[in-house]
């Protein structure tokens, strides 16, 4: 026996809002399965919520085509901070730099492992500590660390914080979107639930189950057959 299931998912709200709508643009108002009001409410409400999921979608795909390129530039930001780091160590085990020359990078002078920067936050301030330090140490006459060059790790970490800034912008964007979307579904839910009670009513003395549930589907009703060890099937379609 199908069983009514309001719309769990907010193509499945718009196309039963766009369901209900149709109706009420093709039938009269004194045959209307549902009350006449609520076809204004669909007219406002109908485009307004379309059009933030639509908006909330394309931020979506935004921020993963974003979130591709902010992930290769900060892998390579991390790679040239991180190999500039053991550089700089294996220098000092090498003795080829005094331990103490450490502390201009603000690293521990015992400690011969790379800082933890796998946070952004982490990995731009260490990249600020190394070029502060390499600019003192080579102010002092100090030859300066050629494999990688200063220059070349700030143009692979400024780029990561270009990218990074662009990525969070459009989280933001995603996230705003997203809210709109988020305020607009209990309103929606309430309208798609009012609308199937009425038109549930309208039809209740139709004796021909299948043809009752074709005037049900028409208006956007959704129903769902039970089977046995199956995963239910949405009969409407998309």
């Amino acid at each position: 026996m199908p069983y009514r299931r309001l719309p769990n998912t907010d193509a499945a709200r718009i196309r039963s809002l766009q369901a209900a709508l149709k109706k009420g643009r093709q039938v009269s108002p004194t045959k209307l399965a549902y009350d006449y009001t609520l076809f204004h409410h669909l007219e406002l409400i109908t485009p307004k919520f379309e059009t933030a999921v639509k908006a909330t979608d394309a931020k979506l795909k935004e921020q993963a085509k974003i979130g591709e390129l902010y992930k290769e530039a900060k892998r390579k930001a991390k790679l040239y901070v991180s190999h500039f780091i053991q550089v700089i160590n294996m220098s000092v085990l090498r003795e080829e730099m005094p331990e103490k020359i450490k502390s201009l990078y603000k690293l521990p002078p015992d400690e011969m492992k790379v800082p933890d920067i796998n946070k952004d936050e982490d990995l731009i301030l260490w990249a600020k500590n190394i070029a502060e330090g390499e600019a003192k140490r080579t102010q002092k006459g100090e030859t300066p660390i050629f494999n990688p060059k200063m220059a070349i790790v700030k143009i692979h970490v400024e780029k990561f914080q270009q990218i990074m800034n662009k990525y969070r912008a459009a989280q933001d964007n995603y996230n705003k979107t997203q809210s709109e979307v988020q305020q607009l579904r209990p309103e929606v839910d309430e309208l798609i639930l009012i609308i199937w009670n009425q038109v549930d009513q309208f039809y209740n003395k139709v004796d021909d189950f299948e043809q009752k549930l074709k005037k049900l589907y028409d208006y956007g009703l959704i129903f769902f057959e039970r089977k046995k060890n199956e995963n239910l099937q949405e009969k409407q379609e998309a």
